[in-house]
């Protein structure tokens, strides 16, 4: 029994001797490794409006922001720099309907806006 311990000890360092890993890093020949990936920006939205709930967001072209807050019953309007403009209120849009609840919110155009419920 003592000669199997003996016999592991001497093949446990022959077995677990490792070579020097080479690496090799190419690079593409058709695409620079700075032009594959895009950074990802961050658009902070003004702290002075209170946003409870974004149940949807849409983006126009000129890179505004429609934000839906589905508990605060409204939708605003963001600068592309994440400046709020203005707000589309159900009771001000809607001063007879109590129980309207936006879902979701989209540009239609480029002064147009729609707003759908659930």
């Amino acid at each position: 029994m003592s000669w199997i311990r003996l016999l592991l000890l001497v093949a446990l360092p022959v077995g677990c001797a490792t070579s020097p890993q080479q690496s090799r890093v190419l690079d593409s020949p058709v695409v620079s490794f700075d032009e594959l990936f895009a950074s990802a920006d961050t658009i902070r939205l003004d702290p002075s409006v209170i946003t409870g709930w974004i149940s949807f967001l849409d983006v126009n072209q000129a890179g505004s922001l429609l934000v839906t807050d589905g508990i605060g019953r409204s939708v605003n309007l963001f600068s592309s720099y994440g400046e709020y403009v203005r707000a589309y209120s159900v009771p001000e849009c809607l001063p007879d309907l109590e129980s309207f609840h936006p879902f979701s919110s989209r540009f239609l155009g480029e002064d147009r806006v729609v707003v759908m419920t659930l």
